[in-house]
């Protein structure tokens, strides 16, 4: 349970971090962030793995000595039950860093169907992961973008559509306000340009708006710049 415990931490260290990035208005700060974390999680889980090892080793090392009473029949089973959950364990964030490293390199590259893939293998893993699911809604929210850029109406209103699910599923669990600014993304995306503007007020509401920038650097919302309820919105830069 101790080794369970320390991954719980690394992974709220991660979502802690992501979102702080994220509450900034930049996604890429908070992928770059999540990489590194990702990445520390994988060594975390091999360091913990190898020490979880050694200290086994040395257990049966003192009680082959008579250092310590055997254990029932039991009792071994119950270890080797625990010891089986724990490197269950250990491999499932080790697999879901795997992925997340994976799927960030393909955002990287511009190849969001591909990250994607990587983000929903990983969520299989961890259903409720707050992260990963925010990977979802981003990569698909691209996809539409690039999709866009291509003028391919089909694909871009279905990845549109599935960006705006992920991110009202986020927001079930972390509050609307907290991914206003994404939901306001992907509405305006599939040409709803009412819904972008009730989430866009309450970014601004809950204080969450990013800069102008960052914001549409992609150009998400060109239809709507030239707006004076857009232009008259309180952004947090230029």
């Amino acid at each position: 349970m101790e080794i369970v415990a320390i991954l719980v931490v690394l992974v709220a260290a991660g979502v802690l971090l992501f979102v702080m990035a994220w509450r900034n208005g930049t996604w890429r700060k908070g992928v770059d962030l999540a990489t590194k974390v990702a990445t520390v999680m994988g060594l975390a889980g091999l360091l913990v793995g190898v020490g979880y090892t050694a200290l086994q080793y040395r257990l049966a090392e003192r009680m082959a000595k008579g250092e310590i009473e055997r254990f029932t029949a039991e009792q071994i089973e119950e270890i080797r039950r625990e010891t089986k959950k724990q490197r269950d364990d250990l491999l499932a964030v080790s697999k879901k860093a795997e992925l997340l490293i994976e799927g960030n390199s393909f955002l990287d590259a511009e190849q969001y169907r591909e990250a994607t893939i990587c983000f929903e293998e990983a969520l299989t893993l961890d259903p409720s992961n707050e992260l990963v699911i925010g990977f979802i809604g981003l990569s698909k929210t691209m996809e539409a973008v690039q999709a866009g850029w291509h003028n391919d109406t089909e694909k871009k209103t279905i990845a549109a559509t599935e960006a705006k699910e992920a991110f009202q599923r986020l927001a079930e669990m972390k509050g609307e306000a907290e991914v206003a600014v994404n939901l306001a993304q992907a509405y305006m995306l599939l040409g709803d340009q009412e819904n972008c503007k009730k989430y866009l007020y309450l970014a601004e509401e809950a204080g969450t708006l990013p800069s102008k920038y960052n914001i549409d650097s992609v150009g998400i919302f060109q239809p709507v710049r030239g707006m004076k309820w857009f232009r008259d919105l309180k952004w947090s830069g230029p």
